[in-house]
């Protein structure tokens, strides 16, 4: 097990997935929290 995950680094592809998963679920929630405020607010000034 320990030499897969080393062998995985030496590639860096798994290090790449998990920060596009990372970078696409925080885009998803300033998608979502944006569309929660505008919504809670239909009163524009």
């Amino acid at each position: 097990m320990y030499r897969l995950d080393r062998s995985k680094k030496k590639g860096g592809t798994s290090d790449l997935n998990i920060e596009a998963c990372l970078i696409i679920f925080i885009v998803l929630l300033f998608i979502i929290g944006g569309v929660y405020f505008f919504a809670s607010t239909p009163n524009y000034p």
